[in-house]
């Protein structure tokens, strides 16, 4: 197995470092490698011990356990439901529909069969594509890291398939929901590298040197767009990955998200293709939602400040759905947000971003809490007393169990149609395709109460302002 594969190769780099030592002497600021790749290769002791961070990372056990217990929660939030359409699709579905259309389609298919994603990479021309764009940079995930836990092999997949009889539907079942979700972004990456890779070719001729960096740029864009980057590209060390992944909840996909945003600040290929895909997601995503608003008789709520500014807060591209508020989700939306909270505060109170232990009113405070792993924001919830929302989680047993434990071990949907929507379509349907549901609060429904009566029988509005 990869266990014995692992202990030849460390065996043998051993066997070529003792013999590299011997017949070389190691200064006192050199080293060897102990890894197969590097043995018999002397180099300065600095750049050993950076390398070998990375071949044989050594990571705290408490962070490396933390970290797992993490992923665990976040793919037993995750695996079981398409949310990749209404998250990691979010882009491609607005600038690149028909390739959207195809990925969601591909993904409904091989959630009940593998046979779909074999078949797609046996064709020559995917296969072609795929080796060219990874050459370029191009990321395709073997697990996708909202559902990674979920991979054959893993510790809950193997808990789960060994639970008597259960665990005969439920494997199978997580398996196939994880192969969907990973696929989904693979087909997406693939496709769009085919359909634009032209445009570089086009733009740039018989330039091997700007063709070269346009095509790596292009492959930066097509991951970031779709929620991936690879950490290892970057630079980052298993053991910084294991810190990221028990402190946020999805890492590498917020870090793409930024990433993408701040391009957008940047020149060349990488600032022109972020500036034009946002564009055209802010402004059909407007058009659609506007549409959609007026006609199930709602004003659009287009203002993404928060409420306590003035704005229509989490309502924000909502509308009602049998009393549960329904809108796309990601995290495009969420800097979309952070960055009107961030205009709001600097206009309404300054001094507000100096606290930064207040969740609340600082900005970015605010926008991380929300993007905490379920291990992180679970302490945070402990510590403080409450979750993000304000419900209290100490107070009661009960109270620790359905608001600190339960959101953390079942999927979104089923915690949205269990325990928040009030009729549960509306909420099992929105996070099932990875949307944003919560429900009508009894404030809101007094309102429409008060302002339908007033419009019944004063022939009048309601005071926007009165209570």
């Amino acid at each position: 197995g990869l266990r014995d594969h692992r202990e030849f190769y460390n065996t043998e780099a051993s066997k070529l470092s003792k013999l590299a030592k011997e017949n070389y002497m190691v200064g006192p600021n050199e080293a060897v490698v102990r890894n197969r790749a590097f043995a018999g290769q002397v180099m300065p002791k600095a750049i050993a011990k950076k390398v070998e961070s990375y071949v044989r990372p050594e990571i705290n056990p408490i962070i490396k356990g933390a970290a797992s217990l993490s992923a665990i929660s976040r793919t037993l939030g995750t695996t079981i439901d398409w949310g990749w359409i209404g998250i990691q699709g979010v882009l491609l579905a607005h600038t690149r529909p028909v390739i959207f259309a195809r990925a969601v389609k591909n993904m409904f298919q091989s959630t009940f069969s593998a046979n779909v994603v074999r078949r797609y990479f046996a064709n020559p021309e995917t296969r072609a594509a795929a080796e060219e764009g990874i050459r370029y940079g191009l990321h395709l995930d073997e697990t996708a890291e909202m559902v990674e836990a979920a991979r054959r092999g893993a510790p809950l997949e193997k808990f789960i398939r060994g639970i008597p009889v259960a665990g005969r539907v439920l494997s199978p079942t997580m398996e196939g929901f994880q192969r969907a979700f990973t696929f989904a972004g693979n087909y997406a990456r693939i496709e769009m590298w085919q359909a634009m890779r032209p445009m570089i070719a086009a733009k740039y001729g018989d330039n091997v040197a700007d063709a070269t960096k346009g095509l790596e740029e292009l492959a930066d864009f097509i991951n970031k767009g779709t929620g991936v980057m690879s950490t290892r590209q970057l630079g980052i060390s298993p053991a910084q990955q294991a810190v990221e992944s028990m402190m946020l909840f999805s890492p590498r996909y917020t870090r793409a998200t930024i990433g993408l945003f701040s391009d957008t600040l940047q020149g060349g290929m990488s600032g022109q293709l972020a500036r034009n895909s946002l564009a055209k997601l802010i402004s059909v995503g407007v058009v659609w939602y506007t549409a959609l608003s007026y006609a199930t008789g709602e004003e659009p709520k287009l203002d993404p400040r928060p409420s306590e500014n003035g704005g229509d807060g989490a309502k924000f591209m909502t509308i009602k759905i049998a009393g549960t508020n329904v809108g796309i989700g990601g995290n495009i939306l969420s800097l979309i947000r952070l960055q009107a909270h961030v205009l709001a505060t600097l206009d309404d109170d300054p001094s507000a971003f100096a606290n930064v232990l207040d969740t609340k009113d600082q900005p970015f405070s605010r926008y991380l809490r929300g993007k905490m792993s379920p291990l992180g924001s679970a302490g945070i919830d402990i510590a403080t007393g409450k979750t993000y929302i304000g419900e209290s989680t100490l107070d009661s047993p009960m109270h620790f169990l359905a608001n600190v434990v339960r959101p953390r071990m079942i999927p979104f949907w089923a915690e949205s149609v269990l325990f928040e929507s009030p009729t549960g379509g509306p909420g099992l349907s929105g996070e099932f395709f990875g949307a944003r549901t919560f429900p009508v609060s009894l404030w809101d429904k007094r309102n429409e109460v008060r302002q339908s009566v007033t419009e019944e029988y004063m022939k009048e509005t309601f005071p926007e302002n009165a209570e």
